[in-house]
């Protein structure tokens, strides 16, 4: 391992340079003839929650003089184009690979020094804390805050007073990547009262520019991560991933592309039935992955089975009989997993076959807009159907659950009246310009964005972002929804038919915009893929040789 010249330095955890303006406080008049007080009360300072080292405001240029221990990144080279970035910006940065798949998708030429951790998990927690001490780590950064290697990891950073960087899947997809301090999902810092969002005053997020599809990237870099993690068992034996690792993983990954193309022509009936001239009055509920910790850590169903049969059995005894049950599978788990035996049974047991729909690649926006209102545990898509002003009901903890936004009585209730349980618009509004600032950054782990003019492909800079974004000036109507009468309003903010307009013109130049950058994308990963098989092909070996 490689000494780090770079001097330490102390760690300083300085408030967000956001600046926050208060709502004023209006006096209702007193009933009697006398004048209000001209006492006015003070309002409670607020404080926006940062991501680290003040990226906020100051992109990765805070992470100047830091000394980054980088663990687990997404499977790709996100990582190490991360690392290139932080380097750039004056940061001493260490790499620990856990498996093969890690080390695969290390560039050392990104970092100061690269360690492979080949101890027992047992033994993890001691061999932190000396790569702490040995390399003088300040800051720590990974990428899912439940992951087997991360959870004592961030235990024993929060003990040593180490800033901690957690990057987990967007919030707000497919246009951003999220990273949060200390933790992400239910361990996130944002509030979870109304009122915070209410009297906050956050600037207009820059738009984004579009990331298009990621499906093909993702699945590339995932057959890869699982055939060199196989290759390398022998060499990191001892490992626990959050996954299993093996030839059947990656097996999966490849059954997952002609399960798309099977099911895309399988399910064609039921989306003339569900989105066709006479629809069928539905309630969508959204899957999550089978190994996701937001079901197993952030919600009391520990599996998706168990989830699925508890919304079946409630929607069989609550609902009105003609409403049907969709039951939409997670993009990335179908190669990994089936539900159809476990839904069927179900559906015959309560006489539900009619009713109760299991499908796969059906357009989620349009299943969204066209619902009677979203189930989820935790997902993701219950945010977006709350972008979209649908009642959302949520069965776990998530960072959006908040009274105002989603629905907060029993799941028997909501079958009945959830039209009557639409999110507020206005309060909508402020949650997302929250969200964007503080924990959303514009990119993908998956794909470069060209114009972000950086090794990672991400706008770090929110500045940067905003300064592309000058061709396009960001408006009001960015935020508006679909169909924005599906909002509950509040007085003085109804969402109007120009928005309406507006927003629909937006979404057609993005889409166009997302097509372009796909094809430049799509060239640049095909040149990076051959390296990556080269690299392969010579871990194999290396391997054969221990």
């Amino acid at each position: 391992m490689t000494e780090l010249r770079s001097e330490p330095s102390p760690i300083r955890c300085e408030p967000s340079l956001i600046r926050l303006e208060p709502s004023p406080i209006q006096l209702e008049p007193s009933p009697t003839r006398f004048e209000p007080s001209p006492i006015r009360a003070e309002p409670t300072p607020l404080s926006l929650p940062d991501a680290p080292r003040g990226m906020v405001d100051r992109g990765l240029s805070g992470f100047r003089g830091r000394r980054v221990l980088m663990l687990q990144g997404p499977i790709g080279p996100f990582f190490s184009r991360l690392g290139t970035d932080l380097r750039e910006h004056g940061a001493a940065v260490v790499k620990v690979n856990f498996n093969g798949g890690d080390r695969l998708f290390t560039a050392r030429r990104a970092f100061e020094a690269v360690v492979d951790y080949r101890g027992k998990p047992s033994e993890w927690p001691a061999a932190f804390e000396k790569l702490v001490r040995e390399y003088e780590v300040d800051t720590i950064l990974l990428f899912g805050d439940c992951r087997p290697v991360h959870v004592p990891a961030i235990a024993a950073a929060k003990r040593l007073g180490l800033e901690i960087g957690a990057f987990e899947e967007g919030y707000l997809r497919p246009d951003y990547i999220t990273i949060e301090r200390d933790g992400v999902n239910h361990h996130s810092l944002l509030p979870k009262d109304p009122a915070f969002y209410r009297r906050i005053v956050v600037a207009e997020p820059p738009r984004t520019a579009p990331i298009g599809s990621t499906f093909g990237a993702a699945l590339r870099w995932g057959v890869l991560y699982y055939c060199a993690a196989s290759m390398g068992w022998l060499r990191y034996r001892h490992h626990v991933h959050h996954r299993p690792l093996g030839w059947r993983e990656c097996r999966h990954w490849i059954r997952s592309g002609w399960r798309k193309a099977r099911y895309r022509i399988a399910e064609r009936g039921i989306g003339q039935r569900l989105l066709g001239p006479d629809p069928v009055p539905f309630f969508l509920v959204a899957l999550q992955t089978n190994g996701d910790a937001q079901v197993r850590v952030h919600s009391r169903f520990q599996t998706i089975e168990r989830f699925i049969e508890h919304v079946i059995r409630d929607f069989a005894a609550a609902a009105p009989a003609d409403v049907h049950l969709v039951l939409k599978h997670h993009p990335l788990d179908r190669g990994f997993s089936d539900h159809r035996r476990l839904i069927g049974d179900l559906a015959r047991e309560l006489q539900l076959v009619e009713r109760c729909h299991y499908i796969h690649d059906h357009h989620l926006p349009t299943l969204i807009r066209n619902s009677l209102g979203v189930v989820t545990i935790n997902s993701t898509v219950g945010l977006s159907a709350v972008g979209e002003g649908m009642p959302v009901a949520v069965c776990g903890n998530a960072i959006y659950d908040i009274p105002g936004l989603t629905f907060q009585g029993p799941l028997a209730a909501f079958w009945k009246g959830a039209g009557q349980h639409r999110p507020d618009f206005s309060l909508w509004r402020a949650f997302r310009n929250v969200l964007i600032t503080s924990t959303q950054f514009n990119g993908s782990f998956y794909k470069r964005l060209p114009q972000a003019m950086n090794a990672s492909g991400v706008f770090w800079d929110k500045r940067h972002q905003a300064r592309h974004d000058g061709e396009r000036p960001t408006s009001a109507a960015s935020l508006r929804p679909m169909f924005p009468a599906r909002f509950s309003e509040s007085p003085g903010r109804t969402p109007d038919a120009v928005a309406h307009a507006q927003a629909s013109s937006d979404r057609g130049t993005d889409r166009t915009e997302a097509r372009a950058l796909d094809d430049r994308t799509d060239r640049l990963e095909a040149r990076a893929l051959d390296d990556r098989t080269d690299r392969l092909e010579a871990l194999a070996a290396e391997d054969r040789t221990d």
